[in-house]
């Protein structure tokens, strides 16, 4: 095996004939915590207090939106006004009305599901919400609630969640016939920073799906992953690549589900120290710590990670983490999910998954990269949450509304990597990225933070645009 070929190995005239490469300190710090951190968590008050401040926030914006799309609009001799409360809708009139849609999927998951898991009497899962037929769409306020007819609605794509206004009249059965919709702008956006020396690149590389666990068979992508962000493989190209990297971004599901865990029972069963299985935590715990001796980290939890089910998933515990832990501060930064960041100037918004998963359970028409779009034009990040994706009962606050426009906006733990370039009605522009499972493609994608481009970069053995 000719060695120069693969670029693992270099004899020693050759390490000492390359240059010292030096990894670039850079500014960054987690945005939002404040709204993402539960540092008390109660769970007797309702979910209703979410969608009415949900509603209260977006209302002023689809207002503002609805009233240069129809505020001068003439229809057959009478001006199209707004009704404020869908109570003031009158028979017959063209108006306009704002709300919150909720979509009766037949095939959401309901409670009776769990009652059933208790008896083996477990149904075929649902990878939809939505079937052959119509599902109804109703758009609620305050005060009351319509459902929503008409051929614009069932071109529309709509989730349970997303505010929204409606053009239309109220028809004979009580329904609304919708003529057009309405939806906010995208949020205001902070401008990028100038590059003055475009010729020093500084990249952030994106992971999710390790999914190691206690049978991982092939650990070969990992230690060579683990090995580029470190320089230790590879040309010497490749080696100036990897101390471009400024930040390593781990989105989520990291530690794999054993089979003991993903199995069903006949009973839920409390924790038992004698069935759980620390080695997948300990075999991820060598490889951060690995990384993190010479690369900046940020971690996030993901589904199958040892972290709280509901939205937002709060950072991984230093317990399960105690060789990493010793680099919090300096290397190591954990994160909820989602998760705002501030990487040179560059704004983030990052999910592990579960937001788009959901959202794409909606339709069968969409896929994901447009799902991502869909709700960045919503203002909102998770509007299915929480009647089909778990989530924390906010009193004061849906901390999943989108306040500014991202720069980046990436999700984690998808079938394909996948990116989109989109720009906004006010200039703002943003760069969509799908993470591809770690554990299935061996790929990372690394992003240009000066010109927001990026690129897969494949870990294997056989492929010839591997490292």
């Amino acid at each position: 095996m000719d060695s120069e070929d693969i670029g693992l190995y270099r004899s020693n005239n050759l390490e000492k004939e390359k240059p010292f490469l030096v990894r670039e300190n850079v500014a960054f710090s987690v945005l939002h915590e404040e709204d993402y951190v539960l540092k008390k968590r109660t769970y007797q008050q309702q979910y209703a207090n979410m969608y009415f401040l949900r509603l209260v926030h977006i209302r002023p914006k689809i207002v503002h939106q609805a009233q240069q799309n129809w505020g001068d609009m003439v229809i057959k001799d009478w001006k199209v006004k707004r009704a404020s409360r869908l109570l003031d809708i009158v028979h017959g009139e063209i108006c306009w009305i704002v709300g919150t849609v909720y979509v009766d999927a037949p095939l959401k998951p309901n409670i009776l599901d769990d009652i059933k898991k208790d008896y083996w009497m477990v149904g075929p899962k649902n990878e939809k919400y939505i079937d052959s037929t119509n599902s109804n769409v109703i758009l609620e306020d305050e005060y009351g609630r319509i459902r929503l007819v008409g051929s614009k609605i069932l071109q529309e794509f709509l989730v349970t969640g997303c505010v929204i206004g409606a053009l239309g009249f109220e028809i004979q059965n009580g329904n609304f016939e919708v003529i057009d919709l309405c939806f906010p702008e995208l949020p205001n956006q902070i401008s990028l920073p100038n590059r003055n020396n475009t010729d020093t690149h500084k990249y952030v590389a994106l992971v999710s799906g390790l999914n190691i666990t206690d049978k991982t068979s092939n650990l070969l992508p990992l230690f060579l992953l683990a090995e580029y962000l470190n320089g230790g493989i590879g040309h010497q190209v490749d080696r100036v690549a990897s101390s471009q990297i400024v930040q390593f971004i781990i989105a989520g599901n990291s530690i794999a589900l054993s089979e003991t865990e993903n199995t069903l029972t006949n009973k839920k069963k409390p924790f038992n120290a004698f069935i759980y299985n620390s080695k997948p935590a300990e075999m991820f715990d060598i490889f951060l710590s690995n990384i993190c001796a010479t690369t900046s980290v940020i971690l996030m939890p993901g589904e199958s990670d040892p972290s709280n089910t509901l939205l937002p998933q709060q950072p991984i515990h230093f317990s399960f983490i105690p060789n990493a832990k010793h680099y919090y501060g300096s290397t190591l930064k954990t994160s909820t999910n989602p998760m705002w960041l501030e990487i040179d100037g560059v704004k983030f918004l990052g999910s592990s998954g579960q937001t788009i998963n959901d959202i794409y359970k909606y339709t069968n028409k969409h896929n994901k990269l447009s799902i991502m779009e869909y709700t960045l034009r919503w203002q909102h990040c998770a509007p299915t949450a929480p009647d089909t994706l778990w989530c924390y009962p906010f009193l004061e606050k849906d901390p999943f509304i989108l306040s500014e426009t991202p720069h980046v906006y990436f999700v984690g733990n998808q079938e394909e990597f996948n990116t989109k370039f989109i720009e906004g009605e006010n200039g703002q522009i943003i760069r969509l990225i799908m993470l591809p499972v770690f554990s299935k493609t061996d790929t990372i994608v690394l992003l240009n933070l000066s010109t927001l481009e990026c690129e897969e970069v494949k870990f294997g053995i056989h492929d010839k645009i591997s490292i």
